[in-house]
């Protein structure tokens, strides 16, 4: 839950275009990894709980998989 309201339990992270040409393999791995590792950091920081049994708790990195 993200201020009371359900969260998305997918997010699908878009690599914005690289002005001039296309990323190369190097670029958007370092790209989508640290874009990644912001949203993970941001939703560890930002007071999202989810669902334990009956009650609720902050979430934790336990909590989120990259696939």
């Amino acid at each position: 839950m993200i201020d009371g309201a359900p969260a998305s339990p997918l997010v699908v992270q878009v690599l914005p275009q690289k002005a001039g040409g296309k990323w190369n393999k190097d670029e958007s791995i370092v790209l989508a990894a640290s874009r990644c590792a912001r949203a993970i950091r941001d939703l560890l920081a930002g007071g999202m709980t989810r669902r334990d049994g009956d009650a609720h708790r902050p979430i934790e990195a336990r909590d989120c998989a990259v696939l």
